[in-house]
């Protein structure tokens, strides 16, 4: 981009007709934000400078998830060391391949406690091989 050039903004699923996929956004300055709904029904829109990056295992956004869902309902989590323990292992199920065509193999990713507090259903701080991220899901209201 050149210098002056404005923040390009995109909203995934604007419509909540389609399938978000399963992204970690890592924060990075590229000139494109990427914004979505988070929170069930709280129905909150967060968004984070940066680019995207596939990540799996389906089952593991399942998970996730389902975690969420049994313990908040479509409310807004609350945060203690009880909740933060449970969702740890769920995380690190998630990966990335850091490299081009996943040579060195997959990479799991870490739950970020310092940003626990900012952590939504379908919007989760994560450490990723690149730095710090979001774990991508889809919106459960």
């Amino acid at each position: 981009m050149e210098a002056g050039d404005q923040t390009i903004e995109i909203f995934l699923d604007p419509d909540g007709t389609h399938e978000i996929g399963h992204y970690v956004l890592v924060e990075r300055k590229t000139g494109i934000r990427y914004s979505t709904q988070c929170g069930g029904a709280l129905c909150a829109e967060h968004g984070a400078e940066g680019f995207l990056v596939t990540a799996g295992p389906w089952r593991a956004f399942e998970a996730i998830g389902g975690w969420f869902y049994k313990k908040f309902g479509t409310g807004c989590p609350t945060w203690n060391e009880a909740n933060t323990a449970e969702l740890e292992p769920l995380v690190a199920e998630v990966y990335v391949w850091p490299d081009e065509g996943g040579k060195t193999g997959p990479v799991p990713l870490t739950l970020d406690t310092e940003r626990i507090s900012e952590c939504l259903e379908a919007w989760v701080p994560v450490c990723t091989p690149w730095g710090k991220g979001w774990l991508l899901g889809r919106n459960s209201d």
